[in-house]
This record gives structure tokens, sequence and C-alpha cells, in this order.
């Protein structure tokens, strides 16, 4: 004997497609298709509605709680939307399969994908992802296909959840007007550190001959020699830079050095400015 609670409920989405018409009366299928899609949305919306309860809350718990008994509190509460979450997850696979089996493969699975751990986080990626928390920024975050579903930015009258995705519009368009601003900023210090060491290889040159005359031929030629080698080792420095940053056509092949002769000796530069 069996409890009717415990009875199995057999559904069309049960059975092989073949069977389906003995099996089941007619429109039946229809039927449960409507019921597994309506499923599918509201686990989709309860998903949604826990992360965006469990954002807040961090936001609201770092800005205003302390204390052990406080956090102990809060965590209790993340933890019952985190279950929350994870039991609408599993009615959302469970109806999804059932209407795989009614519906087969078809385009209706672009709009109800298949739910990935990874795709259950909030707008601005997963809280609880260590790879998320360790990451420097967020160039490489891409929104969840959760919230792109039709329907998951609400339907006119949720105004906050509309201003939520009011503000994480504003957010990225900020974003990358500042990554623009470091890709100017980062050209131009190129242009300084190239311009900066062609500025001392050329200081170097003019020294070749300033002790011409002053000291004896042998020293003034070891100095002319030194003066040589400085300034190439200090072009060589700018053509590697400028072949690590794709700028090597800003530079003539005659500017190399060979690297042997360049690392033979231990190279002190000067301070330019304290030379006359």
């Amino acid at each position: 004997f069996v409890d009717v609670e415990d009875q199995k409920l057999w559904m069309p989405s049960d059975f092989e497609a073949d069977m389906r018409g003995e099996s089941c009366r007619v429109g039946l299928s229809g039927t449960e298709e409507s019921l597994r899609v309506a499923q599918c949305l509201d686990a989709l919306e309860t998903i949604r509605s826990s992360q965006r309860t469990i954002r807040s809350f961090l936001a609201f718990r770092n800005r205003n709680l302390w204390g052990q008994a406080q956090m102990t509190r809060a965590a209790a509460t993340v933890q019952r939307q985190m279950v929350r979450s994870h039991f609408a997850v599993e009615k959302y696979n469970r109806a999804r399969v059932a209407l795989f089996s009614l519906r087969g493969p078809g385009d209706w699975e672009s709009r109800l994908r298949i739910l990935k751990p990874e795709d259950v986080q909030s707008f601005q990626g997963s809280d609880f992802n260590p790879d998320v928390l360790m990451a420097v920024g967020e160039g490489r975050w891409v929104m969840s296909w959760i919230w792109l579903v039709e329907g998951g930015l609400g339907d006119g009258s949720d105004e906050d959840l509309i201003e939520a995705a009011r503000a994480e519009w504003l957010k990225s368009r900020a974003q990358v007007a500042r990554w623009s601003e470091e890709v100017q900023l980062l050209e131009e210090e190129m242009q300084c550190v190239e311009v900066t060491l062609a500025h001392k290889a050329d200081w170097w040159e003019a020294k070749r001959e300033g002790l011409a005359g002053m000291v004896a031929p042998e020293v003034a030629e070891g100095v002319s020699a030194y003066a040589d080698k400085q300034a190439a080792i200090l072009r060589h420095l700018a053509v590697s830079f400028a072949m690590l940053w794709g700028r090597i056509g800003n530079y003539e092949e005659e500017e190399w050095v060979d690297e042997e002769d360049a690392e033979s000796d231990v190279v002190v530069l000067p301070d330019v400015d304290n030379f006359d």
C-alpha cells in the first residue's frame, strides 16, 4: 500500500513520444507544456529575486552591521536566500527536462537555456565565486542570461529593478570611458619612455668628443668608446620596448646593437640633470 502523497503522478513528459498519443488524452501534452514553461519562468523569477535580495543585503551588512551576533544573523539571512535559490534551480531544471521531452530541440532553447551553476548570479556577478572575488577588475564580466530572459527586467511596474538595470548600464558606460582614458595614458607614457631614451642616447653621443685635447689620447678614446656603448644600449632598450608595444615602425634597423656586447658590462646610467 502506498500513501496517496507518495503515489507517482504520470505526466505526458514521462512517456516516449510514440506512446504519448495512446497513453494521454488529447490536449494534455499541450497543457503540460504550458505548465512547464510557467514553472521555468517562475523559477527564474525566484532565482533573480533571491540574487537581488542577497546582493542588497550584503551591501547593507557591509555598511551598517558589526559584531559577532549581528554578523551571525546576517549570515543566516543570506543562507536562507541561498537555499531558496537552490530549490528554484532544481525546480527549473526538472521543468526544463520535462519541457525538452515534450518539445524536443528547438528555438525555445535559446530562451530557456540549460542553467549552469555559474549562471546563478546577480547583476554584478557572483558574490560567492572565489574566481570573481579575486579578480582585479571587471573587464571580463558578462551579465548572466537569466537577467536577459523576457521579463527578467520587469514588466514596467517593477521600478526598483528597472532602476537597477539603468544603474548597471551607466556603470558599464563609465567603465568603458575609464578604460579608454587608461589606453590614452598608456600610449602617452610609451611615447615619453621612447623620447626619454632617445634623449639620453643623444646626450651620450654628444659627450664622445667632450674631453678631446684635455686628457691623454688613450683616455679620450676610452671615453668615446664608453659613450658609444651607453648610447647603443639606450637605443637598444628603446627598440626592445617598441617591439614589446608593437611600435617597432618608429625605429630604423641600424639602431640595433648586439645583445652580447650590450650585456657584457654593468652599466650605470648618469643623471642628465647633473651635467652642465
